[in-house]
């Protein structure tokens, strides 16, 4: 996990803030590349996504 003061943490907050239905999700254990450490959860959070918009 992401320190909560992180400057990364911090930038993703204020990115997911300035789009309209914007929203940030933390991944654990997952780096540089989410759809290669983690694909299964991030294709999970894309499709909830797309059945919300």
């Amino acid at each position: 996990m992401v320190p909560v003061r992180s400057p990364k943490l911090v930038h993703g907050r204020r990115l997911a803030g300035m789009l309209p239905k914007g929203e940030l999700v933390e991944i654990a254990d997952s780096y540089t590349l989410v759809p290669e450490d983690q694909p299964q959860q991030l294709a999970r959070y894309i499709r909830d996504f797309l059945r919300r918009s």
